[in-house]
């Protein structure tokens, strides 16, 4: 089973005139698709921006970075089932600072059981130090989704917003050693 991202992009709440910059103050919702087979359970899922976020300086034309967001992210946890063939919206919440959703640094990972990939962080990648181009996008954030198959197995879909581009995927895991509960500190 595989869990996809069906949503536009623009449900992905960002700053007015600065579309590669995540808003935290409102929270958005996703649309997935179960487009594998049988059931999906005990779904979670994870909303992180990139590592660092590339700010333009108006006063030298520069860039820098400025990682004072990496640890914001909104989450979704529940229960519920989606069936195969059906489409449910994921509405997040975001993770308070001393709220029960947090992640220690060492458990920021999807991790392959198989050790074949290596593991996959939350955030996404850091954003490059100018305007973004084909070569070199500019990720807004990554969505790590989890979720259990009918035998308890665990899986991942990992996607990463690309600024002017979409949703591209980063992973279809389909056997992990822990999934986003299992890595709540």
């Amino acid at each position: 089973m595989i869990l996809q991202i069906t949503s536009f992009a623009k449900e992905i709440p960002v700053h007015q005139g600065s579309q590669s910059e995540l808003d935290w103050s409102k929270e958005p919702k996703i649309d997935v698709c179960n487009v594998g087979n049988g059931p999906a359970f005990n779904i979670k899922s994870v909303i992180y921006g990139p590592e660092a976020t590339a700010v333009p300086n108006a006063a030298s034309g520069s860039w820098s970075y400025r990682s004072d967001e990496k640890e914001n992210h909104w989450y979704h946890w529940t229960t519920d089932a989606v069936k195969q063939g059906e489409t449910k919206q994921l509405a997040y919440d975001f993770a308070e600072p001393f709220g029960p959703n947090k992640f220690s640094e060492a458990n920021k990972y999807i991790t392959p059981k198989d050790h074949k990939q290596k593991p996959i962080p939350f955030n996404a990648p850091k954003q490059p130090l100018s305007q973004p181009t084909t070569k070199e996008p500019k990720c807004v954030c990554r969505v790590t989704i989890t979720y259990h198959d009918i035998f308890h197995r665990k899986h991942a879909s990992i996607y990463d917003l690309v600024f002017r581009q979409g949703w591209q995927v980063v992973a279809f895991i389909d056997d992990i050693i822990s999934d986003l509960g299992d890595l709540v500190a």
